[in-house]
């Protein structure tokens, strides 16, 4: 009598067990399905502003229910979140609440990595990105972003990037206190590294003043600058008026932080009127 119990015991718990799951099979295909249809009627709708924004805000909310409920949520499904949460930022001017959906999607995106999903390269730099425009900015986790982004072989430079890259490291130099000589080190040769990415993807002017300006409030005196300048010259651009450039560019800075009279400058002089011939590089 006693094994027949436990034999049924065990029955009904294998029964509870498997219509639990069909319940949240049913649940997690009913919160994707909702998604779909509030990102479609948003799109119906895309000439109401408000409206769209509201469905494509359900949207966000219903993939956040069907995250939680979902077994198998991946790669997949961050996309998804990614899509609904750009058509949110397209419309919502309110930066308050867009920072709150950048919270969001960050969570999301921590929930994943949690789990061992092999996360998409593509995520990289934005996710640096969330964590720079979230409510409570993370400068520290940007940069671990920013510099996987830069490893990925499909990384594609940009006036952009390059930009918010450097502000983002200067932000977590600013956060010492400037006492952070390490960091410090590493500002003044990722300003070498990134105006030759500058010129050797022909940027925009912009972003050689944008990264020179952060710099200016980083370096103050010759000291500073001068045990750089071996290891720049290893690595010049072998294209002949990138050089050129790059080099004007740096003799520029010495003259800037009154380095004129030290032997790297002659260096660079030398390094110049070896590639350069021109009238103006001998005046100089």
């Amino acid at each position: 009598m006693k094994l027949k119990t436990t034999h049924t015991f065990f029955i009904l718990l294998f029964c509870f067990i498997s219509s639990a799951q069909v319940d949240v099979a049913k649940q997690c295909k009913k919160a994707k399905y909702d998604a779909q249809q509030s990102r479609l009627k948003a799109k119906e709708f895309s000439n109401d502003k408000k409206l769209a924004l509201s469905l494509y805000k359900a949207e966000f909310n219903f993939l956040l229910k069907a995250e939680g409920i979902c077994q198998n949520y991946s790669n997949k499904g961050l996309k998804l979140f990614l899509r609904s949460f750009s058509s949110i930022k397209k419309i919502q001017k309110d930066k308050v609440l867009t920072a709150k959906y950048t919270d969001s999607i960050i969570g999301v995106y921590e929930r994943t990595n949690a789990k061992g999903i092999q996360i998409d390269s593509m995520f990289f730099g934005r996710a640096a990105t969330w964590y720079t425009r979230s409510s409570a900015p993370d400068y520290f986790k940007a940069d671990v972003q920013f510099q996987k982004a830069q490893s990925w072989s499909k990384f594609k430079v940009s006036d952009y990037n390059t930009q918010v890259y450097y502000k983002n490291l200067y932000n977590i130099y600013v956060k010492s206190n400037r006492t952070d000589n390490e960091l410090k080190k590493r500002l003044i040769s990722e300003y070498f590294r990134l105006s030759m990415v500058i010129s050797d993807n022909k940027l925009k002017p912009n972003s050689q003043l944008f990264i020179s300006k952060i710099f200016n409030n980083v370096v103050r005196s010759c000291e500073d600058i001068l045990p750089e300048l071996a290891g720049y010259l290893k690595t010049l651009p072998q294209q002949q008026d990138v050089k050129i450039n790059a080099l004007n560019n740096f003799i520029d800075l010495l003259d800037q932080k009154k380095c004129s009279d030290s032997p790297e400058y002659e260096i660079l002089i030398d390094t110049l009127l070896k590639v350069d011939r021109s009238v103006n590089s001998v005046l100089a």
